[in-house]
């Protein structure tokens, strides 16, 4: 039977401009880690770029990735998926300065897009314009139908589908309430997803469901497969305790007793019932900062055995 391929999402040190690509992508080459959902969003001033990295222009954005590119063939290693910058679009803060940042935000994904196809990927995950706290949903669904139809073209031109993803907020700071954001309920997954793609008239919007955000919402993860059924085509795999977004390695929260926080069987058996065939993609990233650096060799290899373990599961015959 057809294994699923293996990928993780990578931040720094993985994205920084020294990195020394080959022993990086060697390494996950080496414990069979097949590709990479691609971070375009590590390009900030944290990981040692500049503010408003993506302001330069495409010949020399493509040149700064064909380093990327180039590291990623040498190690036969593909790019399935991107996830382009975020917040999407930004609502507090001065007036001035957010006009600058949203505007420069859709740039940036127009040439997310094209840059996504540079690489080889097929999806560009596309966060929803969501509020960090609550709205009322039809405010949203307004604001994600103005926002998300600017990109169609461009999709279009380079064949690259955008992926919305389930979001989650929070009443307040850290460690209030966490309620559903846009998307994280799948019925309004689905009915963004089908008026998009009635609006692009061809399949060019599709879905990123992210388990993690769907454990910090307490949703029922087979139920809510089933329901994205065939528009669920890319994953964001990874393990929360429920209290924050912990971004980590699965099975990593469990009950004293041993019994996993996430409901993992529940995933696995949702993939298994909509025939999921694409990549079983981690966005895992927290684990290569908790895990030293001297075991992250083996910490790939776990990540690989723990998707090699998805697939058969997906893949078992009822």
């Amino acid at each position: 039977s057809i294994m699923h391929k293996i990928s993780f999402s990578v931040l720094s040190p993985c994205y920084s401009p020294d990195a020394d690509l080959d022993k990086l992508y060697g390494m996950y080459r080496a414990a069979g880690i097949d590709g990479l959902d691609f971070s375009f969003c590590a390009f900030t001033k944290k990981n040692g770029y500049e503010d408003f990295f993506f302001r330069k222009d495409m010949d020399e954005l493509k040149s700064i990735f064909s380093r990327f590119k180039d590291a990623l063939d040498r190690n036969g290693l593909v790019v399935n998926q991107t996830h382009t910058p975020f917040p999407t679009v930004k609502f507090t803060g001065e007036e001035q300065e957010l006009a600058e940042y949203n505007a420069y935000l859709v740039d940036a994904t127009h040439k997310c897009i094209e840059l996504t196809a540079f690489l080889g990927g097929k999806y560009a995950i596309v966060h929803p314009v969501h509020f960090p706290n609550t709205v009322l949903e039809e405010e949203q669904k307004r604001l994600n139908m103005e926002f998300y139809p600017q990109f169609i073209e461009k999709a279009k031109k380079f064949g690259v589908k955008i992926c919305l993803e389930n979001m989650w907020g929070r009443r307040g700071g850290a460690g209030t309430c966490i309620f559903d954001s846009a998307c994280a309920d799948p019925r309004e997954a689905c009915e963004y997803i089908d008026e998009l793609n009635a609006i692009a008239g061809e399949e060019i919007f599709a879905f990123c469901f992210d388990v993690g955000h769907a454990n910090l919402c307490g949703k029922h993860m087979q139920n809510t497969i089933r329901r994205l059924g065939h528009r669920l085509q890319a994953l964001h795999i990874h393990d929360t305790n429920k209290i924050d977004d912990n971004h980590t390695l699965p099975f990593s929260f469990c009950a004293n007793g041993g019994a996993p926080i996430t409901d993992w069987q529940g995933m696995l058996m949702g993939l298994r019932d909509i025939g999921y065939q694409g990549f079983i993609n981690f966005e895992s990233e927290v684990a290569f900062r908790c895990f030293p650096e001297p075991t992250h060799p083996a910490l790939c290899g776990l990540f690989a055995a723990i998707g090699r373990y998805f697939s058969d599961e997906i893949l078992k015959a009822e």
